[in-house]
């Protein structure tokens, strides 16, 4: 239970690093991207759906036609859906580089080397190709697994259960999102983050849990991936023995324990 809050307490020191002044930069772009791809959402669900309600609510007879807004509650609740669980896929897979650059400086800041002022243009344009890569990689982790726990929830009995299932493997698979940041900037293939996990189970779902909750509170998810990222790698360098003991990140008020 210790491991599991200390992985929870990753998140959190995760959202106290990203308020360093030197990596605001790295913070903001991201969060422009995940609020461009949000509004995005909202914008293409609306105008995608909207003929199609107005064209159902037209065939209602007039006594029927209160109902009017009961369709439009059941469309705003569907458009809410579809957005968060297609929000933060889309998100990461956008702002993949940039989080991979937030991951090397946060982990840069940590070990007190020198943090690039100027965001490296040339190394995000270079890095989209592999990021983007990485991104569908697991993807195909993710996809037959998520498959094989949704035909366990038409199963009898076994379905009681499938709401914990979902909540341990969202927090597994969001774990596994933000921690391969910094293992593959330190040059590790995704079966090794894998690895890297089962060997501290506790501290992984702590960690992804609180990284999947945050999710899903509206405003917070708009810069929760940035923090989940910082923590994510505060997380790596500790468990590899490479965070030193006077944390240079805590001279400038973000305090990393």
């Amino acid at each position: 239970m210790k491991l599991f809050a200390k992985g929870f307490n990753d998140l959190l020191e995760g959202f106290r690093l990203i308020q360093h002044p030197k990596l605001r930069v790295f913070v903001i772009i991201p969060l422009i991207i995940n609020i461009l791809v949000f509004v995005g959402f909202i914008w293409g669900m609306s105008a995608y759906f909207s003929g199609w309600v107005d064209a159902m609510v037209s065939w209602l007879p007039d006594w029927l036609s209160f109902l009017r807004w009961l369709v439009w509650l059941v469309f705003a609740i569907l458009v809410g859906v579809l957005v968060f669980y297609t929000f933060v896929f889309v998100a990461t897979l956008v702002g993949a580089p940039f989080y991979g650059l937030l991951a090397e400086q946060t982990q840069k800041l940590l070990t007190g080397k020198e943090v690039d002022e100027d965001t490296p243009w040339k190394q995000v344009i270079m890095n989209i190709p592999a990021s983007v890569w990485r991104e569908i990689k697991k993807l195909l982790y993710y996809l037959p697994r998520a498959l094989g726990l949704l035909l366990l929830s038409f199963i009898p009995v076994v379905n009681l259960v499938s709401p914990l299932l979902w909540a341990v493997f969202s927090s597994w698979i969001m774990a596994l999102e933000f921690v391969d940041y910094p293992a593959d900037n330190n040059k590790r293939k995704i079966d090794d983050v894998i690895r890297f996990m089962r060997e501290r189970r506790s501290r992984t779902l702590g960690f992804g849990l609180g990284v999947w909750g945050s999710t899903l509170i509206p405003i917070v998810n708009l810069v929760s991936m940035q923090a989940a990222v910082a923590g994510g790698v505060k997380f790596w360098l500790e468990e590899h023995g490479q965070l030193p003991k006077a944390n240079p990140a805590s001279g400038a008020g973000v305090a990393v324990r």
